[in-house]
């Protein structure tokens, strides 16, 4: 749950890598936020031989790019480009980027970053804070 919701934090960033648990924890999460919408469409809006997938459909919404960016950090973790996490939006051939993400990622930096597995390189690798944030942090 740890990488998932730090996956959600991170939604729209698309630099950096992310190892294979928080890439299977974010499709984890999306499939148990869809079996419970699915819940609640059918039995609270479906009724009269009408069937709502209103709840779900809006969890899909919400979730597609926090996938596209963990799919691309993913790929970066690979050494890959994350223009290959476009595929996800092909019907059918979104699978195959499902198994390119199975094997581990680079050991060490690569072009993408730091080793995500790492502790000592993801320590070093935070940027400085801008002046700014600092100032403002002794402000309060």
């Amino acid at each position: 749950m740890r990488w998932y919701l730090r996956a959600m934090r991170r939604y729209a960033s698309f630099g950096g890598r992310s190892p294979r648990v928080e890439f299977f924890e974010v499709f984890g999460g999306l499939f148990l936020f869809i079996l419970v919408a699915e819940g609640f469409d059918v039995s609270l809006l479906s009724g009269d031989g009408i069937r709502s997938t209103l709840l779900v459909k809006l969890v899909i919404l919400v979730h597609i790019l926090p996938v596209l960016a963990v799919t691309a950090r993913r790929l970066h973790d690979l050494g890959w480009s994350g223009w290959f996490s476009l595929l996800n939006l092909v019907p059918v051939v979104g699978f195959v980027v499902l198994l390119l993400v199975l094997p581990r990622g680079v050991r060490g930096p690569n072009r993408y970053g730091p080793d995500p597995l790492d502790p000592a390189a993801t320590e070093a690798a935070v940027p400085p804070q801008p002046a700014a944030s600092r100032l403002l942090r002794r402000l309060r």
